[in-house]
């Protein structure tokens, strides 16, 4: 993707807003509309732009010479949803630390046929294209695959085809993946593809879905996610009042044992080993066996028991559903959709038809 561009404008102008609002909601608790500031403020340099509703929320449509593209900068926007002054800091460090993981920028395509699309192939001299075979496994699953990037199509066929998409814009889903490190790639079909989480509206009923594609990354994710699950970790009630109701000269010893089980999740360290090497701290300390055994060490435990219990409900959200990369174009086609193109996920772009009813397509040039 040709993206230096719109990255260069999010820069020297995205971004300046996004921090702008933080410190007005900070310190006002007012917050702008930020779509529609951005593209007042390109419409100053001369640049074409307007808001666009997705459903979820408002984006602004940006068009360049090199493409028209897609600005999602709400994530500031959710700012003004917090009552909480923990929360609006917590948001605001996390954008503060990393823009470009709250942004989110792609060029539109398949506006009615109005974006060229590339298809390589190792067959020379068609005239159509049409979808893989259905009982196709690898890759995305089953479809005809497109990119508006021809580069990227060369890694799939010498021979490159142009074709523009007869899919209506509602029926293309845009999937905006929420990427994660993983050591290795995804999929040997998908050269450089990572891990990913993304939403997906069903047109039938208007339900929001959540998917995640993780493949071997499985493990990782789940562990890299961890630390995020259990940042605002708090016991619950029954765990704090049974630690209270025990002897007052424990209390401090106790408390930073708890601490050191909850630092030993966080770090993925094995929580019984540590709750051993604590019992026998506190043993050293000179609280008696009676006390350890009975008491301090069931509470430990329990401890512990919560917070794995806490991270794996919270991860479990975050992820949702979980699928196989090839399931993905069922998925899509499931929700009521004829096509989607995703991008984000693998050095290039992908548009991919999942619907017959628009297959095959003519190649014009």
């Amino acid at each position: 993707m040709e993206d230096d561009q719109i990255r260069s404008l999010i820069e020297q102008v995205g971004i300046p807003l996004i921090r702008r609002l933080m410190i007005r909601r900070h310190q006002l608790k007012v917050c702008g509309f930020i779509s529609q500031e951005f593209v007042n403020a390109l419409a100053k340099m001369g640049i074409e732009a307007r808001v666009v509703d997705t459903g979820r929320h408002a984006t602004a449509l940006v068009t360049l010479p090199s493409g028209t593209w897609d600005v999602d900068l709400s994530y500031a926007q959710f700012l003004c949803d917090l009552d909480e002054d923990s929360e609006v800091t917590a948001m605001i460090s996390k954008i503060e630390s990393d823009p470009w993981e709250t942004i989110r920028y792609s060029r539109t395509i398949a506006r009615n046929g109005a974006t060229a699309l590339y298809h390589g192939s190792m067959s020379a001299d068609l005239e159509e294209l049409d979808g893989n075979d259905p009982g196709y496994t690898g890759s995305l699953g089953w479809g005809l695959y497109l990119t508006t990037d021809p580069d990227f199509a060369k890694l799939f066929g010498k021979h490159i085809y142009e074709v523009e998409s007869p899919v209506p814009d509602k029926l293309v889903a845009q999937v905006e993946p929420m990427t994660y490190d993983c050591g290795n790639d995804l999929t040997f079909y998908t050269p450089g593809s990572a891990p990913f989480t993304f939403e997906l509206i069903d047109l039938k009923t208007g339900k929001t879905h959540r998917y995640s594609v993780l493949g071997d990354c499985d493990e990782q994710v789940r562990e890299g996610l961890r630390k995020w699950a259990l940042e605002d970790f708090v016991p619950s009630q029954e765990l704090s009042d049974a630690g209270h109701a025990l002897p007052s000269s424990t209390l401090p010893h106790v408390a930073k044992a708890a601490r050191a089980v909850l630092k030993a999740a966080l770090e993925g360290a094995r929580v019984d080993d540590t709750i051993d090497g604590l019992i026998e701290d506190l043993a050293e300390d000179g609280i008696d066996d009676t006390t350890l055994d009975d008491k301090i060490r069931p509470l430990l435990e329990a401890l512990a028991e919560e917070i794995e219990k806490a991270a794996d409900e919270k991860i479990a959200e975050r992820l949702g559903e979980e699928i196989d990369l090839d399931d993905l174009s069922a998925t899509i086609s499931d929700h009521g959709y004829s096509a989607f193109f995703i991008s984000g996920y693998a050095p290039g772009d992908e548009y991919v038809v999942v619907d017959t009813e628009y297959l095959p397509i003519p190649v014009t040039k």
